[in-house]
């Protein structure tokens, strides 16, 4: 199952959004008298999508659609927020993973989302990626099926501390166990062994990280797919990935970047809700893999699961 690459959504999915954004909208995108919108609403939300999976700048959307970086910054700003209202339903919470998981293996990671330095926000700077950003920690079940995708923490946060702070916890708890890598040592995750100081691992020990790397491939692909919505790895507008100092004032990236992560989050949702009217049948990661066990298949996906392809 396909998707495009320009907005993350396919046709079915394109079309079930601007039908609950049109429902959403106090007054018709089209009023039929005066000076008509230089871009209908099936576009507008097209560019919307556009924006929030590619962070394009402004003035190319424009150049993309023929109409002036004013407008698109019209839109983007109307429209970005109905987009989430109508989608905040579907976005998880710890209470609707603890549900889907019960039972079975969670598989948990986490990434860094670079982003500008702030000289007033030292706590973004991540030692161990060597760049600032923020810390989202994901969690998905062996096929591939995302369940959790935590709040932004701060880029300085280790994993296994992120673990504890993004609610992860609470879910690995009500689940079957999980895996982890070996940033998540000393929590409940099953996680690779390390090699001694001086010594190297043996046989069993080598062949115990295979197979837990075999188990973890799904949430690497998750990882993968989550950073490639680039909103959430980008600062707004396209914004260099380079740890440069940007004056204070032009805005709280902590504050910024959640709301990015939300709305983000709420276009996600789309795609794997099985309450909307084309059912969609598969999640992102399942697609991906064409991996889907027929014991997961055959069990009612909660409609709050994200991410799709």
């Amino acid at each position: 199952m396909r998707y495009y690459r320009t907005t993350g959504l396919m046709l079915s999915q394109m079309q079930e959004l601007v039908s609950r954004v049109d429902g959403a909208l106090a007054e018709p995108w089209n009023k039929g008298i005066g000076r008509p919108r230089s871009c209908g609403l099936y576009g507008a939300v097209e560019i919307v999508c556009m924006y929030l999976r590619q962070n394009s700048p402004q003035e190319f959307l424009g150049d993309l659609r023929g109409i002036s970086q004013p407008t698109i910054s019209r839109i983007v700003t109307k429209l970005v927020p109905v987009v989430k209202a109508v989608l905040d339903e579907f976005v998880p919470d710890a209470k609707d993973a603890i549900e889907m998981v019960k039972g079975r293996v969670v598989l948990v990671d986490g990434t860094i989302t670079p982003c500008w330095s702030y000289e007033d926000h030292p706590e973004l700077w991540s030692r161990k990626k060597g760049t600032t950003g923020f810390n989202a920690q994901l969690a998905c079940l062996l096929d591939g099926t995302a369940v959790f995708i935590s709040d932004p923490l701060p880029g300085k946060t280790h994993d296994a501390k992120a673990y504890e702070d993004s609610g992860i916890t609470k879910i690995v708890d009500n689940s079957g166990g999980g895996f982890g890598d070996k940033g998540y040592q000393g929590t409940r995750l099953v996680t690779p062994k390390k090699k001694p100081k001086g010594g190297e691992l043996l046989d069993w020990q080598k062949e115990f990280n295979a197979q837990v790397s075999s188990y973890r491939a799904a949430v690497e692909r998750l990882v993968a797919h989550f950073k490639g919505w680039r909103i959430f790895h980008t600062d707004p507008d396209a914004a260099p990935r380079v740890p440069l100092a940007r004056p204070a004032g032009r805005g709280s990236p902590p504050s910024r970047w959640r709301s990015n992560h939300s709305v983000g989050l709420a276009v996600l949702a789309l795609n794997a809700s099985r309450r909307l009217a084309v059912q969609l049948v598969l999640t992102a990661v399942s697609s991906m893999t064409n991996e889907v066990c027929s014991e997961e298949s055959s069990v009612p996906v909660n409609s709050r699961v994200m991410l799709p392809v």
